[in-house]
Parts: structure tokens; C-alpha cells; sequence
């Protein structure tokens, strides 16, 4: 009931967002809590001219719960504020700092209450504002708190010398309960204000990441887009620069792709570049680049490789492409793909690989398509050795 009840009031979140709640809310409010134990820590030390302007008989009394019993502990709790203690056990730490000064406001009630306590009940007044709208503290914890030293108050009333009339136990209390549900309301709206800009942060930062994820990524495919790959590529040839070795760049075009469109529609040509797309992924490494660089075009980077091995994982790609199976209602599709090949290094623009992997594509679009050429300067074009077998 409770936890329905504050789910409505809007003091509850789903279970692991109300986790990330509490992270964040201890995270943010650790400064304002200590400054508002420190605060009280001072006002208790300023305290004790009270205790001698009033203390009459009971004054040295007054002096040393004040200083030897209340004040030592305090400092123990401030100095937990210093440690990541405070930030585990935040609301524990705080609610015992209210509890030691109250315990000890009590403490004088009962003992001094002929004389002067009958004032010092406006000292538990001030530790529940303290807990209720200084500190930080929950609302739950705060009002748990606040609840819990009138019950302290009341008690003292029973180990009094002189018998407390009903009027004056029913008068304290009525002013003790107004301020705290007072406190309460200013707790509540404390709290929940700062729910409600955890959640505004929260989905403004998860917009924001939305978007530069889309920014970066087709919608279509998943992959990289081409703004995402110049970002990669650029990154991989600095560090080629800085520290040396090649990269090989592999441009990609899907075969006739524009006859699959008008001879099945667009949603065929949409499947095969998703499709595409998956299979690229499958047979590469983890430590390679690959996206959609536009069309039916796709770019893939491969850091480290060059020579040999670069030729090697075209050849197993325009392999693994003409191999996978496109199929549109029920009807295989011949899928394949030509490559356009370019070894890029430390003395090598970015611009440069790309145009030469162009390059080497247009080559092996004339050269037949279904190829692999490597490096245009050289005109190599590379069969699939499985083709002489098929």
C-alpha cells in the first residue's frame, strides 16, 4: 500500500531506474548534506551560550551533554562525510546526526525540564527542519525521522521530576506536529523536483545519444553511414601515422543492383542490402571497418592488413558473397559483388586510398564485375580461384 501510494505521489521509479535514481541522488546532494551537517555541528557549539544563560543550577549539566556527548559524536559523523562512507550510508549518516542531537535535547529536557527545559523543545523542532529541508534526506527517511524524535520528546516527558500537565504535553505537540508536516510538504516537493529533473536529464541524454547514434548509423542496414567511416578511417590513418604499418581499404559494389529493383521492387533491393550487410559482418574480424558507404556501395577497412592477407580477405568475401543464399518469393537471386582494392600508409592521405579504391571498382566493373581488383596502378585483377571449379 505504502509503496503504491508513493508510486502515485510520484516518489517512485521501476526498480532499476530507481536505483539509477538513488545514485545519482546521493552523487548530487553529497555537498549540500555535508555543508548542512557542518552547519549544524556550528550551531550546536553557539548552543552553549544558552545553556549558560539558562542552565541556572543545571548548567554544568547542560555543558557537558552539549559539549562531551553530543558535540564528539557529531564529529565522528562530520568526518564520515569526508570518506565513501558518506556517499554508501548517506541518508544513515545524516538521520544519526539528528538522532545524537535530539537524544541529547531530551537528555536535557528530563534532567534540567524545572529550570529551562520546557524551552529546549524548540530544539527538536530544529532538528527536524535540519532533517526535513537542510539535509538533503528523503522524504520517507526525513518524515521516519521526524516521527521518531517526537517519540524521543515524548518520552522525556515521562522521566521529569515535576509531573507535565496534559495541557502543555498537548500544546508542544501541536506545534511539533505542524511543523512537521510543514516539513514534510517542503521534503516532498525537494524530492520530487529533483525526480523530476533526473528523468528530464536522463531523456535528454538519451536523445542525445539517439540521435548521434543515428547520425552515424543507416537506418537500413545497421552499419556505419559514410560520415561514421570517414570519422573511423581518419582516426586509423593517424594512427598509422604516428606509429607506422598499412591498412587496406576495400570498396564493394553490389553487382547490377539497379536491374534487382526494377525487376522485384525496392523491398527485394532493401532485403538484399540488409542481407548484404550480414554477411560482410560475418566474415570479417572484430578489429575491421565496415559500413555502407552509399547506394549499394559499402566500404570495408581492414588495420594491419596489406599485400597477401589484404588480397586474401577479398577473395574470401567475393567467395562467401557469391555463395550466400538471396532468395525473393521463394526464387534464389544470383548476388555478387566487385571490389576495389587500395593499401593505404604513413605517406598516404585518406582521400588518396579512397580514390584509389574507386578506382580499382570502376576497373572491375569494366573488367566483368564479380572481381577483385587490387591496387589500380598495377591493373591486377584478381579471379576467385572457386570460379574455375563452378
Amino acid at each position: 500500500m505504502i509503496a503504491r501510494m508513493l508510486t502515485r505521489l510520484g516518489l517512485s521509479f521501476q526498480p532499476s531506474l530507481e536505483s539509477a535514481f538513488d545514485q545519482h541522488y546521493r552523487r548530487s546532494n553529497t555537498t549540500v548534506a555535508r555543508f548542512a551537517l557542518l552547519s549544524g555541528l556550528v550551531l550546536n557549539l553557539t548552543y552553549g551560550y544558552l545553556d549558560v544563560l539558562l542552565g541556572h543550577e543545571f548548567e554544568g549539566f547542560l555543558l557537558i551533554v552539549r559539549y562531551l556527548l553530543i558535540t564528539p559524536l557529531l564529529c565522528v559523523i562530520a568526518l564520515l562525510t569526508y570518506t565513501r562512507l558518506f556517499e554508501r550510508y548517506f541518508e544513515l549518516v545524516l538521520g544519526s546526526a539528528a538522532l545524537v542531537t535530539s537524544v541529547g535535547i531530551a537528555t536535557s529536557i528530563a534532567v534540567a525540564f524545572d529550570d529551562v527545559g520546557h524551552a529546549y523543545f524548540f530544539g527538536i523542532i530544529i532538528v527536524n527542519l535540519y532533517a526535513q529541508a537542510f539535509s538533503r534526506m528523503r522524504f520517507v527517511s526525513s518524515l521516519f525521522l521526524a516521527l521518531l524524535n517526537a517519540v524521543i520528546l515524548n518520552a522525556a516527558y515521562l522521566f521529569v521530576a515535576q509531573p507535565v500537565t496534559f495541557e502543555y504535553v498537548v500544546t508542544v505537540n501541536y506545534f511539533l506536529f505542524t511543523t512537521i508536516v510543514l516539513g514534510a510538504a517542503v521534503s516532498y516537493s525537494l524530492e520530487r523536483a529533483q525526480r523530476q529533473d533526473f528523468l528530464q536529464a536522463r531523456s535528454l541524454s538519451d536523445s542525445n545519444r539517439e540521435l548521434e547514434r543515428n547520425s552515424r548509423t543507416d537506418p537500413l542496414t545497421g552499419l556505419p553511414n559514410r560520415r561514421c567511416l570517414t570519422e573511423d578511417l581518419a582516426r586509423l590513418a593517424e594512427r598509422v601515422r604516428n606509429g607506422g604499418g598499412r591498412y587496406t581499404v576495400l570498396l564493394v559494389d553490389i553487382d547490377h543492383f539497379k536491374k534487382i529493383n526494377d525487376t522485384y521492387g525496392h523491398d527485394c533491393g532493401d532485403k538484399v542490402l540488409q542481407r548484404f550487410a550480414l554477411t560482410l559482418r560475418r566474415y570479417l574480424r572484430g578489429a575491421d571497418i565496415v559500413g555502407r558507404w552509399g547506394g549499394e556501395e559499402f566500404l570495408v577497412v581492414l588495420p594491419n592488413a596489406q599485400g597477401p592477407g589484404a588480397r586474401l580477405a577479398a577473395l574470401k568475401l567475393n567467395r562467401a558473397i557469391r555463395e550466400t543464399s538471396f532468395t525473393h518469393e521463394g526464387k534464389r537471386l544470383a548476388i555478387t559483388a566487385t571490389f576495389g582494392v587500395a593499401e593505404g600508409g604513413s605517406g598516404t592521405s585518406v582521400d588518396e586510398v579512397i580514390r584509389r579504391a574507386d578506382a580499382a571498382l570502376y576497373e572491375g566493373k569494366r573488367a566483368g564485375r564479380d572481381t577483385v581488383i587490387l591496387n589500380v596502378e598495377t591493373h591486377e585483377t584478381l579471379k576467385s580461384p572457386l570460379r574455375a571449379t563452378e
